[in-house]
């Protein structure tokens, strides 16, 4: 696991909580697809984080999505807020750490539109920002042995340009605009 934390989330799932083992597996599974969805994630996207993005790209439901993220909320995995937008969209009119600044108001002021536009509670978005991160390793189990190796962590300046893919590339686009495409 790229996530040591989530590791430690697993082997607290199956000692504490109970589950059954069937329950046990799918929240297993879930913390395995959130490790590698939060990998494959960029730096500045695990600072806006939605439990329902990542229920759908892994394809497990809203529920246990929502569950993983506040038990690692619990974890100081993630830190959560709360963003109220304006009707049309075009503006967060708050962005808060405490859902109560949210629930106090009855109105808030959208300055492009120079209006105060009611707040229905229902459209408050949950957002979570990640605050661990990814080690330096990972590891998996294999039976009895854990296998090491480098986790990939990609920025514009850790990424190499393959040469030999850019000739190819740019062979093939010089054909096509000398057959006039």
């Amino acid at each position: 696991m790229y996530f040591q934390e989530l590791k430690s989330l697993k082997s607290y799932l199956s000692d504490s909580t109970g589950l059954k083992k069937h329950e046990l597996k799918i929240m297993n599974s879930a913390i395995d697809s959130l490790d590698f969805w939060l990998i494959t994630r960029s730096l500045r996207a695990r600072k806006r984080l939605n439990p329902l993005q990542f229920a759908d790209e892994a394809e497990i439901s809203w529920n246990i999505a929502a569950q993983l993220f506040e038990m690692l909320e619990k974890q100081k995995v993630f830190s959560s807020f709360y963003e109220y937008w304006s009707e049309d969209g075009m503006e967060c009119l708050i962005r808060t750490t405490d859902i109560d600044k949210i629930k106090s108001k009855d109105t808030l002021y959208n300055s492009y539109t120079d209006e105060y536009e009611d707040i229905d509670i229902e459209l408050v978005e949950v957002w979570y920002e990640l605050l661990i991160s990814p080690s330096e390793t990972y590891t998996t189990d294999i039976g009895r042995t854990e296998k090491k190796g480098v986790a990939p962590t990609y920025t514009l300046s850790n990424v190499e340009e393959d040469t030999s893919v850019t000739v190819i590339l740019n062979r093939v686009m010089s054909r096509k605009v000398g057959r006039g495409h």
